[in-house]
């Protein structure tokens, strides 16, 4: 079935681009769609604001940008939503009477977006809260998103703490700088899971922790060719899982939030129910060439090989992996910027299916 879906978004600011100052934002955006939900390229890349297949929201933050230019600095921002959006139904079993029934669901009318504090000491940083976060490997306004820490997903509320920037690296001259942080945090989403589940087969888990860590590598951004490399990655810890079948509990998991599992996510070990990683793990593998021309535009062209396990690891899975190009104009212009991607998963680890 065809979806056809129009967006429109209107947004003002009033900023100021030195480092320490206070920024004011006020954005409204609707957008309709045939489908259930929003198609992919309206509700991707905003941080999950429009999901649904119909939204007319309204959003005003404050945001204090991090001083980076003094030994301490410190930043904050806030931003909340207010609106409407569509409800979907989903069918749900009722144990005690035997039969299913519609449920009808959708978003808050009002939302926290983004609420979070920020401090910095020289080259390392400490932040708490939600945040929308970008990407280090693709664009974040035309790429389809990065494969473990997308921005088309709500921020999770977290504690991170890592570098500030790319660094350079003591006695390379520049030549080689490294980036990195890690983070754990809470979902929030146990009710709106809970609203969608069907109570009938398979599992939800509620009240799961979460765990982010990333280290890449660059050479020297100021030469017209440079190259960013690492890994990423993300894991979902803690919490309960309840299994069903038939509509009825068949058994509950709880999973340990002790010191040892977070030390264990931080630290991958081959402690897990599976023999390797503790908790629900992935990661990928990224890599980006820049190659800057004579006139200022730049040329990127980059890839991110996901893997969930050992074999994922070893890039023993085909051609699974997000591949780009993109092109970005050195000045304004009416096309500054396009990225053509291609994006395969269709081995995932195991035997080729199509």
């Amino acid at each position: 079935m065809a979806v056809v879906g129009l967006c429109m978004a209107f947004q003002a600011m009033a900023q100021d681009p030195s480092p320490g100052t206070v920024e004011y934002q006020v954005s409204a955006v609707g957008n309709a769609s045939s489908g259930s939900f929003a198609p992919y390229f309206i509700g991707s890349n905003n941080y999950g604001i429009t999901p649904q297949k119909g939204d007319a929201l309204v959003s005003a933050g404050v945001f204090h940008r991090l001083d980076t230019t003094a030994r301490w600095g410190f930043g904050y921002g806030v931003e909340l939503i207010a609106g409407y959006g569509t409800s979907n139904r989903y069918s749900r079993y009722d144990a005690s009477a035997g039969t299913w029934r519609l449920s009808t669901a959708g978003p808050a009318s009002v939302k926290v977006q983004q609420l979070y504090a920020d401090v910095r000491y020289r080259s390392l940083f400490l932040s708490v809260g939600m945040k929308q976060l970008g990407n280090v490997v693709s664009d974040d306004r035309l790429a389809s998103g990065d494969f473990v820490h997308s921005n088309n997903a709500r921020p999770v509320p977290q504690v991170r703490m890592g570098f500030i920037d790319f660094q350079d690296i003591p006695f390379t001259n520049g030549w080689m700088q490294v980036e990195g942080c890690f983070s754990f945090g809470k979902f929030m989403d146990d009710s709106n899971l809970e609203d969608r589940y069907n109570h009938y087969s398979y599992h939800i888990t509620l009240g799961s922790l979460y765990h982010y860590k990333r280290i890449m590598f660059r050479t020297k951004p100021s030469k017209p060719f440079s190259v960013t490399f690492g890994m990423e990655l993300a894991g979902q810890f803690g919490g309960t899982a309840t299994y069903y079948r038939d509509g009825a509990v068949e058994r509950i998991e709880h999973w340990s939030r002790s010191l040892r599992a977070f030390m264990d996510m931080l630290i991958p070990t081959g402690t897990g129910a599976e023999s390797f990683y503790r908790g629900n793990s992935l990661g990928s593998w990224d890599f980006k060439a820049r190659y800057r021309l004579r006139s200022g535009a730049e040329v990127t062209g980059y890839f991110m090989w996901p893997w969930e396990d050992g074999s994922g690891m070893a890039k023993r899975n085909g051609w699974d992996g997000i591949w780009g190009i993109q092109w970005k104009s050195h000045r304004p212009a009416l096309i500054s910027g396009a990225v053509v991607e291609y994006i395969d998963f269709r081995n995932q680890s195991g035997p080729r299916q199509c």
